[in-house]
């Protein structure tokens, strides 16, 4: 993922698998500083293809995790502000497979 990419991580829910990587990959800086971040994955239906490599590969730059950061720290700030009310998703595609969707009857 490119710097420039990192707000559709946020906004883009087809972007979803992107971007759980990159919080893990956040998460595993935190605590590893000085170690280089590859991400990748396995898809479950072709679990024998082995992992897949966002970016074919290259270390995680510096740059785009700073950006990702800051993008998740507005998000979470944005989360927990009581001056923001909580609204449901307009997509009610989001809601097919959710968990809790008998809680707002959707």
């Amino acid at each position: 993922v490119r710097s420039k990419n990192i707000e559709e991580l946020f906004t883009k829910p087809t972007k979803k698998t992107l971007f759980q990587l990159y919080f893990y990959a956040y998460l595993y800086k935190k605590n590893f500083p000085e170690k280089i971040i590859k991400t990748g994955f396995y898809v479950a239906r072709s679990i024998g293809g082995g992992i897949l490599f966002p970016g074919n590969g290259t270390p995680v730059e510096a740059e785009v995790m700073n950006e990702f950061s800051d993008r998740l720290k507005l998000l979470l700030d944005e989360l927990y502000d009581p001056a923001i009310p909580f609204s449901q998703t307009e997509d009610l595609k989001r809601c097919e497979y959710c968990p809790y969707k008998i809680i707002c009857q959707r």
